[in-house]
Protein backbone atom coordinates (compact mmCIF):
# COMPACT_ATOMS: atom_id res chain seq x y z
CA UNK A 1 0.00 0.00 0.00
CA UNK A 2 1.33 3.68 -1.01
CA UNK A 3 1.40 6.23 1.33
CA UNK A 4 0.13 9.67 0.08
CA UNK A 5 2.79 12.05 0.20
CA UNK A 6 0.64 14.47 2.48
CA UNK A 7 0.05 11.93 5.16
CA UNK A 8 0.48 11.80 8.69
CA UNK A 9 2.68 9.55 10.08
CA UNK A 10 1.84 8.15 13.78
CA UNK A 11 4.53 6.99 15.85
CA UNK A 12 3.83 3.05 14.77
CA UNK A 13 5.19 4.90 11.47
CA UNK A 14 7.88 7.33 12.22
CA UNK A 15 10.13 5.13 14.72
CA UNK A 16 10.98 2.01 12.27
CA UNK A 17 11.24 5.00 9.41
CA UNK A 18 14.03 6.55 10.94
CA UNK A 19 15.76 3.72 12.91
CA UNK A 20 15.35 5.73 16.20
CA UNK A 21 13.57 4.77 20.08
CA UNK A 22 10.71 6.72 20.69
CA UNK A 23 12.81 8.51 24.00
CA UNK A 24 15.85 9.26 21.63
CA UNK A 25 13.04 11.10 19.11
CA UNK A 26 11.70 12.23 21.59
CA UNK A 27 14.59 13.96 22.55
CA UNK A 28 16.02 14.93 19.49
CA UNK A 29 12.82 17.08 19.01
CA UNK A 30 13.10 18.29 22.68
CA UNK A 31 16.60 19.47 21.28
CA UNK A 32 15.41 21.37 17.92
CA UNK A 33 17.34 17.95 15.67
CA UNK A 34 13.87 16.34 14.71
CA UNK A 35 10.56 17.59 13.44
CA UNK A 36 8.13 18.91 15.90
CA UNK A 37 4.67 16.57 15.69
CA UNK A 38 1.41 18.31 14.27
CA UNK A 39 -1.23 17.70 16.98
CA UNK A 40 -4.55 15.76 15.86
CA UNK A 41 -7.74 16.71 16.82
CA UNK A 42 -8.64 19.31 19.62
CA UNK A 43 -6.43 21.78 21.34
CA UNK A 44 -6.10 18.61 24.27
CA UNK A 45 -5.73 16.22 22.39
CA UNK A 46 -2.62 14.12 23.30
CA UNK A 47 -2.36 12.25 19.83
CA UNK A 48 0.31 13.42 17.66
CA UNK A 49 1.73 12.64 14.13
CA UNK A 50 4.24 13.61 11.82
CA UNK A 51 3.77 15.12 8.30
CA UNK A 52 5.62 12.58 6.16
CA UNK A 53 7.32 15.34 4.23
CA UNK A 54 9.04 16.77 7.40
CA UNK A 55 10.54 13.40 8.28
CA UNK A 56 12.17 12.85 4.75
CA UNK A 57 13.00 15.91 4.65
CA UNK A 58 14.60 15.33 7.60
CA UNK A 59 16.15 12.13 7.11
CA UNK A 60 17.44 13.08 3.50
CA UNK A 61 19.53 15.96 5.65
CA UNK A 62 20.63 13.50 8.02
CA UNK A 63 22.19 11.50 4.94
CA UNK A 64 23.71 14.92 3.10
CA UNK A 65 25.34 15.54 6.32
CA UNK A 66 27.29 12.43 7.04
CA UNK A 67 28.80 12.17 3.44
Amino acid sequence: MKVPEKAILRWRDVVPMVGLSRVTIWRRMQEGDFPKPVRLGGPKSRAVGWRRSDVETWLSDLSSSSN
